[in-house]
């Protein structure tokens, strides 16, 4: 019945980031499908493709991985954007009972080029919660 299936995420948050030498937040948001074949393992890492928003700069192709953990998500993007080559927006949300909403929905993220960090970005998941499994969460062969 499972077999040859993927478990699919979609997902999208929204944000800003704000680059070292720049003194301002720029809107900043992705969207991605994440998948892996292995429906009950829990850290196997799951694939990425999708798309980046900045502000100032064309919407891009995103790939990546998304591991999942039992202190959060952890996300790890990749994206060429004009002026500023390839980058890597790596993070973790990181779930606490104290704030549980805004544990299970915002991720800080630090922009990396190369190994060198360039700068920072938070994004946020603004649907509904209740309704994640039902709108994020699919079966697809």
């Amino acid at each position: 019945m499972f077999q040859n299936r993927q478990l699919v995420i979609h997902e999208t948050m929204h944000g800003w980031l704000k680059f070292d030498k720049e003194s301002r937040r720029r809107s900043f948001s992705f969207s991605i499908r994440a998948s892996t074949p292995h429906l009950l393992s829990f850290a196997t890492p799951r694939l990425i493709e999708g798309s980046l928003h900045l502000q100032d700069y064309a919407t891009v192709a995103v790939r990546g991985e998304l591991r999942l953990a039992l202190r959060g998500p952890i996300y790890r993007l990749h994206a060429e954007l004009p002026g500023q080559g390839l980058l890597t927006f790596s993070g973790q949300k990181t779930y606490q009972w104290r704030d549980l909403k805004r544990s299970l929905t915002t991720c800080p993220l630090t922009v990396y080029s190369g190994n060198q960090s360039v700068g920072q970005a938070e994004v946020v998941y603004r649907d509904s919660l209740l309704l994640f499994p039902l709108k994020a969460l699919r079966l697809s062969s």
